[in-house]
C-alpha cells in the first residue's frame, strides 16, 4: 500500500514532469499555444505549413515531432499513453497505418471538415477517409524501387518486388527494418491483400537472397546513392531528397504483374501512402484544431507539399493536374484498416524469418 505522504510526493513529481513536458512544447514564458500538434512529417515541410497557417489565422501552433528512426511509431505510443489526459489537439502523420491504430485505440475523434468535403463532388474520396471518420488522407507518396543509374541501366531494374527474390539480386537489395515506418505498413498490406502465406514466401525468398536491412527508408536510398547496393525499397520522397542533394539515384514504380512468384494475379502496383490528419479525442483547443485541419486539407497546402522537396501527389484533382510529373501510375490503394488487422501477423513473420528485424 502507498501511504498518503508517498502518494503526495508521487503526485507532485508527476505534476513537475507534466510541467516540463508542457514547457518543452510551448517554450516557457512564451504565449501559450492555440493548437498543439503531434506530427511525424519532416520538419522542413511541417514548419512551412505551420508558418503559413499562423500568418493566415494569427493562431499559434506548437509542434512535437519525432526522430527519423522511430517517427510515427514513437508518437503513436505517446498518444496512446496520453489518451486519458491528451496534450495534443491534432495528429498529422506522414502515413495512414498509425492513424488506423490510434482510431481503434480510441485516441482520435470523428471530424468532418465542411470546407474539405465541399472541394469534391460527392465529398472527400472514400479510399482516403476513415470508415469511422477519424482521419483524412491527402498529399500522397508511394513505395518505389530505387536504383543507381551509374550502376544499373533502367532496363535491368526489377519492376516488381517479387523479382527481388531472384538469385541475380543476391546481397544486392536493401530494405528498411519494418519495426517502424512505411515498410511496416507495406508488409501488412501484402498480408491483408495476398494472405500471410504469400508474405511468408516472399520474406523467405528475401532472406535466402541475403537482403540487407537498413535502419530507415532514407538509409536505403543513401546506400543506393552511394553504390553500396544497386536497388532498394523505399518511398518516393526518400529518392527526391537524394536527387535534390545531387546524388545519382532514381526510382521506378512497381508494375502490376499477373505471373509474379509468391503473389496472386493482378499483383499490387505502387503502394500509395497518404498523409493523414485527425482531431485528437478530448482535445483542449477543439475550435482552433479544427481550423488547422481545414487548412491542411486545403488545395493551398497540397500545392505547397507538391512543390516541396518531397513532391507529394495532391488528392485535389485540380492541383494534381498542375504536377503531372509526380503522378503515380496504376496506383495500389489498399484497405488500410485491413492492413492494420494483418499488422501483428506480418510483424511476427518478419521477426521469425529475419531474426532481429
Amino acid at each position: 500500500m502507498i501511504g498518503g505522504a508517498t502518494r503526495r510526493i508521487i503526485l507532485c513529481l508527476a505534476a513537475i514532469v507534466g510541467a516540463v513536458a508542457v514547457c518543452s512544447l510551448t517554450s516557457c514564458g512564451e504565449r501559450p499555444a492555440d493548437v498543439v500538434l503531434y506530427s511525424s512529417v519532416d520538419d522542413y515541410l511541417l514548419r512551412e505549413v505551420v508558418d503559413a497557417f499562423e500568418a493566415k489565422t494569427g493562431l499559434k501552433v506548437d509542434v512535437l515531432g519525432d526522430t527519423e528512426l522511430t517517427k510515427t511509431t514513437g508518437l503513436m505510443q505517446r498518444l496512446i499513453a496520453e489518451k486519458d489526459a491528451p496534450r495534443a489537439d491534432v495528429w498529422w502523420s506522414s502515413e495512414p497505418f498509425a492513424s488506423v491504430r490510434l482510431a481503434r485505440e480510441g485516441v482520435l475523434a470523428p471530424y468532418t471538415s465542411a470546407s474539405a468535403e465541399a472541394g469534391f463532388e460527392g465529398g472527400w474520396p472514400e479510399e482516403f477517409r476513415a470508415s469511422d471518420k477519424t482521419w483524412y488522407g491527402f498529399a500522397l507518396r508511394a513505395r518505389v524501387i530505387a536504383y543507381n543509374p551509374d550502376e544499373l541501366d533502367i532496363t535491368r531494374v526489377p519492376d516488381n518486388i517479387a523479382d527481388l527474390t531472384r538469385h541475380e539480386w543476391q546481397e544486392r537489395v536493401g530494405i528498411a527494418r519494418p519495426r517502424f515506418g512505411t515498410t511496416r505498413g507495406h508488409l501488412a498490406s501484402i498480408a491483408a491483400t495476398d494472405g500471410a502465406d504469400a508474405l511468408n514466401a516472399w520474406l523467405v525468398g528475401m532472406r535466402a537472397n541475403t537482403t540487407l536491412v537498413y535502419r530507415s527508408n532514407s538509409a536505403v536510398a543513401l546506400a543506393v546513392a552511394n553504390q553500396i547496393i544497386p536497388v532498394g525499397l523505399c518511398d518516393t520522397d526518400d529518392v527526391w531528397m537524394m536527387k535534390r542533394d545531387g546524388f545519382p539515384v532514381e526510382f521506378i514504380y512497381e508494375r502490376r504483374s499477373t505471373d509474379a512468384p509468391h503473389f496472386g494475379p493482378g499483383m499490387h502496383g505502387p503502394l500509395v501512402i497518404p498523409n493523414t490528419i485527425s482531431l485528437v479525442k478530448g482535445a483542449q483547443n477543439t475550435e482552433a484544431a479544427e481550423r488547422f485541419i481545414d487548412f491542411v486539407l486545403s488545395p493551398e497546402v497540397e500545392r505547397m507539399m507538391a512543390e516541396s522537396d518531397s513532391h507529394n501527389v495532391p488528392v485535389h484533382p485540380e492541383v494534381a493536374a498542375e504536377f503531372p510529373e509526380y503522378a503515380i501510375p496504376d496506383p495500389w490503394v489498399p484497405d488500410y484498416e485491413a492492413a492494420d488487422d494483418s499488422m501483428h501477423e506480418a510483424m511476427e513473420l518478419c521477426e521469425k524469418i529475419f531474426v532481429g528485424w
